[in-house]
């Protein structure tokens, strides 16, 4: 009987030790593949852009940096604030694209559409009077669709979508 028990013991330590040894195979897989997980800015070709950059005299890019056809640059806006003294908000199209930019602006909860700017040429703003469309103080959450178009057939090409909470003062 000590020699079943003793192949009984000797099968669960094997079936042990292959069960460890897959786990850490597949563990080595997962982190394998985690890293080469492109990040966000790869999947959707675009650099995002710090909203300081767009100051008010904003006169597109002063940088001398050449253009990328690969990537398209859109200002990243997560909070703006309309008061008096900022009645505009800066809706911004890189010197450094090669494309149009239109601003679709949309209520988050209702999906009413707030605001739909003409297109905008690489290195020009458009300024958006937010207090002709949202009428009463407070905080808005609305979702931003960024389209591009190329500038010579006009043909829509990518678009980004970014939410934004706009301050009314």
């Amino acid at each position: 009987m000590s020699n079943q028990n003793d192949k009984k013991e000797g099968k669960g330590k094997l079936l042990s030790i292959i069960l460890i040894v897959l786990v850490a195979i597949l563990i080595g897989l997962c982190i394998l593949l985690l890293r080469k997980q492109p990040n966000n800015k790869e999947i959707a070709n675009a650099v995002i852009a710090s909203t300081e950059e767009a100051d008010s005299d904003y006169n597109g890019d002063k940088q001398d940096k050449p253009k990328n056809d690969k990537f398209t640059t859109i200002a990243g806006y997560t909070t703006v604030f309309v008061d008096e003294e900022n009645p505009y908000i800066k809706l911004v199209n890189s010197e450094k694209n090669d494309v149009y930019f239109k601003y679709i602006i949309r209520d988050t909860k209702s999906n009413e559409l707030i605001f739909e700017s003409d297109l905008i040429e690489p290195g020009k703003q458009y300024k958006w009077a937010a207090k002709d469309s949202l009428t009463k103080e407070g905080t808005y959450e609305t979702t931003w669709l960024i389209q591009t178009f190329n500038i010579e057939t006009l043909q829509e090409l990518t678009s980004a979508t970014q939410t934004v909470t706009v301050k009314i003062y």
